[in-house]
Order: structure tokens, then sequence, then C-alpha cells
């Protein structure tokens, strides 16, 4: 019998409001690339979700758009995306970003477990004061023909301007 409670303890919440799948692409980044977080649900019952994303400093928002909710294949079914862009290095933390799900069972506010993103630095090059060497310029040797041959055509052009001109 405990075990049965324990499994309907644990697998409730699930039952009652469904799933909620969250990714992140690209995992690692530097700043000032662009990032999506992509967000999905899907209940057995009619529920939405709507994803509350705070203002924060480290980051430019630049789109958060969210489709209505949609039946297909015996379930309802939601996405929201998220496009951002970090500004600073390090490893950027979601546990500010939660999920309001309403449905006929009530209203509940999920955190989601969404990973951190790891944002790379700029590799940094050697600082120096001293001016880079210029790239040799390579010569093309003139070949005795193509010598000859140039000669040739420009003989022959300044005749025929003089005969003909």
């Amino acid at each position: 019998m405990r075990k049965l409670a324990f499994i309907l303890i644990v697998l409730w919440p699930l039952r009652v409001w469904g799933d909620i799948a969250v990714s992140l692409s690209p995992r690692q980044c530097q700043p000032g690339d662009v990032v999506e977080l992509r967000v999905q649900s899907s209940f057995e019952s009619y529920t939405s979700f709507e994803l509350v994303i705070p203002d924060r400093e480290d980051w430019v928002l630049l789109t958060h758009e969210a489709d209505p909710v949609r039946y297909t294949e015996g379930a309802y079914r939601q996405e929201a995306r998220v496009l951002f862009q970090p500004l600073q290095a390090g490893e950027f933390d979601f546990s500010d970003v939660e999920a309001v799900v309403r449905s006929s069972e009530g209203t509940q506010v999920l955190d989601l477990a969404i990973p951190p993103l790891e944002v790379q630095p700029y590799v940094t090059g050697e600082d120096s004061d001293d001016p880079l060497a210029l790239a040799e310029i390579g010569y093309q040797e003139w070949s005795a023909t193509g010598s000859w041959w140039l000669w040739t055509i420009v003989v022959l052009v300044t005749l025929s301007v003089g005969l003909f001109g």
C-alpha cells in the first residue's frame, strides 16, 4: 500500500499537469550570439501556460512569442519561444523564468528545469606594440616566350596605328 501511495504522490502532478519540455539552442555561445529558449507543453485536458520572463541586465530580449493552444493527437499542445542575446561571459542561469499553468484544475506556477547556458568569453589576441610584419608579395617571373609575344604585339599595334591611323 505504501508503494502505491508513493507512486500516486510522485506521478499525480504529471497526470494533472501533463508534460512540459524545455530546450535551449545552442548550449554554448559567446556574448552577443542569438540563443533560442523553446518551451513545449502537452496536456490531456485543456491547459494553457504563459512564460514569465523577468527584465534582466545580462541579456537583450529579442522576441517572446507564444502559440495558441491546439488540440492534436489527443492532447492539448502549446509552444513558446524566446530569442535573446547574453551580454556577458559566464554561466547563464534561468532560475527566475517560470511558467504559469492555467486549467480547469486551477492555476499553478512551475519552476522550469532549464539547463544553464555556458557563455564563453572571447579569446583575446596577444597584445603588443610592435607592428605586424607585412605579408611577402610573390612576384611572377616572366618567361622569355611570354616576353617575346608581348613585344611582338606591341610592335604590331604601333605599326598598325602608324600606317592606318
